[in-house]
């Protein structure tokens, strides 16, 4: 797999600028007499400054098959972040060994390969032609997003 690149780490660095760190991991019960659903205040806690809306259609080099979002995960924004680059941002209950034992045989096709990434945190990295993505979490499992670039 190629080393992640320069436009990458900007990717990466672009998607964790809007990232809060929760009070604690998951997400929390739906309140049905909070005005603002708890799957909105959950994303907009982690995300307070969303890159895109919650269509995955958005993050449109993502490639057809892409896994859908587990079921213990919300998609909070997906976008395209320039021609060739997207970001799809979550929150979670899932803990960052759980998550990604999630996605690594949903993206065997990639040749995933699970190491430390940001913070030491765990990521996971693939790729497949010119097509590369990484699936960074957070120390406690409460966020995770998934950064793509699409040929250099």
């Amino acid at each position: 797999m190629k080393a992640y690149t320069a436009a990458g780490a900007l990717l990466l660095a672009v998607a964790l600028s809007g990232c809060v760190q929760q009070a604690g991991p998951g997400v929390p019960p739906i309140d049905p007499a909070d005005p603002l659903p708890a799957t909105m205040r959950s994303c907009l806690d982690a995300y307070p400054s969303p890159l895109g809306g919650t269509d995955i259609a958005e993050a449109s080099i993502l490639p057809e098959g892409w896994p859908p979002t587990p079921a213990n995960a919300i998609l909070c924004s997906a976008a395209m972040t320039s021609d060739t680059s997207a970001v799809v941002q979550y929150v979670t209950s899932l803990g960052p060994d759980e998550l990604l034992a999630y996605y690594e045989p949903l993206l065997a096709e990639y040749s995933p390969v699970i190491s430390e990434g940001l913070g030491g945190n765990p990521i996971l990295n693939g790729s497949l032609g010119e097509f590369e993505f990484a699936i960074q979490t957070d120390a406690t499992g409460g966020t995770y997003f998934v950064g793509a670039t699409l040929g250099e």
